[in-house]
């Protein structure tokens, strides 16, 4: 097996396309676009999960403010899962990001385990610092929306967050 390393750019453009066709299947993620992994290159706010040439996955983080980071989007392809790849990406992107206050929303049980790990304490939406309240209601639009309630699942939404 090939090491693995983490990337701030896609080696080549298309190889996200893989991962973005499977993110349309599960029900943890609404969505994901070119257009959000292009701004997060852009911005600096991705990396990517490589074995040699072929993309694993890809961990990215949101600037909510100076004091706040939300982790997210996080996806790992289905073949690589369970050989510890999801652990790297995250252990990569809890380090970048460690200075911060850090939040995590996830309707995944296995990030919301990898969150206990990491010394989160979950919270409920109405106990979200208001700078965490303020950028989940920007985040949503009607897109977003539509493409939530097409994966609805009964799954609940946990919110963890992690202060320095």
């Amino acid at each position: 097996m090939e090491s693995t390393q983490m990337l701030p750019t896609l080696q080549r453009a298309h190889d996200i396309d893989a991962l973005l066709e499977e993110i349309k299947n599960t029900k943890f993620i609404g969505e994901v676009t070119h257009k959000e992994i292009e701004e997060h290159v852009n911005s600096g706010t991705i990396r990517f999960l490589y074995e040699g040439d072929k993309l694993l996955g890809f961990g990215a983080w949101q600037i909510v403010n100076p004091h706040w980071r939300e982790i997210g989007p996080l996806y790992v392809l289905e073949a690589a899962r369970e050989k510890g790849v999801a652990r790297q990406a995250i252990d990569e992107i809890f380090a970048i990001n460690a200075a911060y206050n850090l939040y995590v929303v996830t309707k995944n049980p296995v990030i919301g385990y990898l969150a206990k790990q990491y010394q989160f304490t979950q919270t409920s939406m109405a106990k979200l610092p208001k700078p965490l309240k303020i950028h989940l209601i920007r985040k949503f639009n009607l897109v977003r929306m539509i493409h939530l309630l097409t994966k609805f699942s009964r799954d609940p939404v946990l919110h963890y967050i992690r202060k320095v």
